[in-house]
């Protein structure tokens, strides 16, 4: 993924953790950007984008005592917010779909998922600076369309004018996406199933090895594939990121994404909520995993 057109952008990275804000701005310095604002909290991050006028924001979600929810409610709908439209990056470690509703209503551009790595950060960047959505103004949301795709199957209240006539083609040109993806997608799920049954966990070399095989077919996801692709991938890699380390991971979780990547490729007709609830299935198991890591 080549960086060249982000060098000159104006990053603002707020967190009330020294520490993170250190991983996220050496992150962008290893990328070339040089210019970087670092601010506490969501009320410093404020004045910064009053005074400095930053091209995009890099904020945690959970922050005191102004929130990262807060600060960008303030940049969407605040009368003195200089950019109602400022590209806004989230960072979070809670993945459960009501926070993901809650940032997703407050107007976020993009969210990154902890653990953070470089290339969840590069991904989000180019996002919003090369794929910048519509940005829409209703009474009761101010920021990006929440849409990325058009759900050919909703039939119900609120259904937009500018959506797809010809619904029909519109649902072929998905299940087309999916199918263009199998053939090198498939290759790397069969190579990573047959490595998973002779995998040792204990092994720090043989577990990241696998990692790496994950991190490839994300990256693959994230640049080629459907959306729910990239959030099934994205989810392995983060429970790998969560649990390698210390000897944690389990092979039955692995293999169910493995299963649930597998079913999304090849079973590239099924109907959009029959897909959503199968990633969204993948989600829920790895952020309860997170929970109890957490309560121990």
């Amino acid at each position: 993924m080549s960086t060249t057109s982000l060098k000159n952008k104006t990053i603002l990275v707020v967190d009330d953790h020294s520490f993170l804000r250190k991983i996220i701005t050496d992150i962008l310095r290893n990328i070339g950007i040089n210019k970087i604002l670092t601010a506490r909290d969501g009320s410093d991050a404020m004045a910064q984008i009053k005074n400095q006028k930053p091209d995009i924001v890099i904020t945690d979600l959970m922050m005191e005592p102004v929130d990262g929810l807060a600060l960008t409610r303030w940049i969407r709908r605040a009368e003195d917010s200089p950019d109602q439209a400022l590209p806004v990056i989230m960072l979070t470690g809670n993945s459960d779909q009501d926070v993901m509703i809650d940032a997703r209503d407050a107007g976020i551009s993009e969210i990154i998922i902890k653990p953070v790595v470089p290339k969840a950060v590069i991904s989000r960047l180019l996002s919003v600076t090369r794929n910048k959505r519509g940005f829409v103004r209703t009474f009761d949301y101010v920021g990006p369309d929440r849409r990325r795709r058009t759900d050919s199957q909703y039939r119900g209240v609120g259904r937009r004018l500018v959506d797809v006539q010809n619904e029909e083609h519109a649902e072929d040109a998905v299940q087309k996406e999916y199918a263009r993806c199998a053939g090198k997608i498939l290759p790397r799920i069969n190579d990573m199933t047959h490595n998973l049954k002779t995998i040792d966990l204990n092994s720090r070399a043989q577990v990241l090895d696998f990692y790496h095989k994950a991190e490839a077919l994300w990256n693959f996801c994230q640049e080629e594939a459907p959306k729910l692709l990239a959030i099934a991938t994205e989810s392995l890699l983060r429970y790998i990121q969560a649990f390698g380390a210390n000897g944690m991971l389990n092979k039955n979780t692995i293999g169910r994404h493995l299963v649930a990547i597998t079913r999304l490729v090849k079973a590239h007709s099924l109907p959009e909520t029959e897909r959503k609830n199968t990633v969204d299935k993948l989600l829920k198991e790895v952020s309860a995993q997170l929970s109890v890591k957490k309560s121990t």
